[in-house]
C-alpha cells in the first residue's frame, strides 16, 4: 500500500506499512493555501513510538510532502527551528480552522488566548477582542487592558493579515 498523508489543523500525518510521523504545521494564510511546516522534530517515528527514522527515509517522506502539496498548488516553507519560539518570539500566533471557522490562537507561556476571526471578501482578516476580559488558559484569569493592547500589537506583527476592530 502507498503512503499516505493527512493534514489536521496543526499537524500532517504520514502513514507507511504501520509507522506513522506527525510533522507540525500551521496555516500561514487566511485562505488557507500556504503553510509552514516545522521539520525540526522528524528523526523519530510517532508510532512506533521513538523508533528513529533513517535519514534516507527523512529525506523521502518530505519529498513526498513538497511532492503533494506543489501538486494541490499549496505554498509551504519549511521550518526547521523550534516552531514554539517562532520568530524568536516568547509567544506564538496560530490561525486555527475548523470546518468554516476560523481562530486566532495567542500562546504566551503557559497563557492561551483564542479569538474569533472573520472573514471579508477582500483585505486583511478581522477580530474583535473588545470584550476580552481574560484568558481562555487558565480559563478566567483576568487580562488588562495594556495587556490585551500588547496582544494585539503582537498578532499583527506576526500576521499582516489580520486586523482588530
Amino acid at each position: 500500500m502507498p503512503p499516505t498523508l493527512n493534514f489536521s489543523r496543526t499537524y500532517v500525518r504520514y502513514d507507511d506499512d504501520g509507522h506513522m510521523l506527525e510533522i507540525p504545521i500551521e496555516f500561514v494564510s487566511p485562505m488557507l493555501d500556504e503553510i509552514d511546516i516545522y521539520a525540526n522534530d522528524t528523526d523519530h517515528w510517532t508510532v512506533p513510538h521513538g523508533e528513529p527514522i533513517a535519514p534516507e527515509k527523512r529525506e523521502e517522506i518530505m519529498q513526498f510532502l513538497l511532492d503533494t502539496l506543489r501538486a494541490q498548488n499549496t505554498r509551504f516553507s519549511v521550518q526547521e527551528a523550534d516552531y514554539l519560539r517562532r520568530r524568536d518570539a516568547p509567544y506564538q500566533v496560530l490561525l486555527d480552522k475548523v470546518d468554516e471557522t476560523f481562530t486566532l490562537r495567542y500562546i504566551d507561556g503557559a497563557h492561551i488566548l483564542v479569538l474569533p476571526v472573520r472573514l471579508q471578501p477582500v483585505g486583511p482578516m478581522i477580530c474583535n477582542a473588545s470584550t476580552v476580559k481574560s484568558w481562555t488558559v487558565p480559563e478566567g484569569e483576568p487580562l488588562s487592558p495594556q495587556t490585551l493592547a500588547t496582544i494585539e500589537r503582537n498578532i499583527v506583527a506576526v500576521r499582516r493579515y489580520i486586523s482588530f476592530e
